[in-house]
């Protein structure tokens, strides 16, 4: 955490949050393989909701923590129920063809956003807003989609064509 660490740069919560995603799943898989399925549900459950509910309440504001906790109860919750549910992850596999999309596209979309923003004359506290946020994402979510299906899928088809 930051405050053995004192640590809180960009590259080191990328390296930690990747380690801790990456030991997650691993501790994940090990534990549906030795206990039952239903059971780590259950147990993702409870960890999900215990680790929200304190990160909300008191308000914690260290993103190691925030990684370490929120995030990796996520990860423990989103496996468990593909582990029950084996079309589980066919339900969401759109969330990860648009990734690479959302990736791109989140930042000139802010820089588009900040920029109609001001010309309308809307002040900066704006952005602030839950719902100006939930919009934010869901344009996002659409457009990555949107290039995914008429960008990305046939680039990669004709790639595929070319060279295999």
């Amino acid at each position: 955490s930051y405050y053995f660490f004192k640590i809180n740069n960009p590259i080191m919560i990328g390296a930690f949050s990747f380690f801790i995603g990456g030991l997650t799943y691993k501790i994940t898989i090990a534990a549906i393989k030795n206990i039952s399925a239903k059971l780590f549900f259950i147990f993702a459950c409870i960890f999900l909701l215990i680790s929200w509910g304190v990160i909300f309440t008191l308000q914690v504001a260290d993103i190691f923590s925030i990684i370490l906790f929120g995030f990796t109860s996520i990860i423990f919750f989103l496996v468990s129920i593909s582990a029950i549910r084996n079309d589980f992850g066919k339900k969401i596999e759109w969330l990860g063809d648009i990734s690479y999309s959302s990736y791109l596209l989140h930042f000139p979309l802010q820089i588009i956003v900040v920029y109609l923003a001001d010309k309308i004359g809307y002040g900066r506290d704006l952005f602030y807003s839950p719902k100006v946020f939930i919009l934010f994402m869901l344009t996002l979510m659409a457009i990555s989609y949107m290039s995914y299906i008429f960008i990305e899928k046939p680039s990669q088809q004709f790639i595929r064509d070319k060279f295999h």
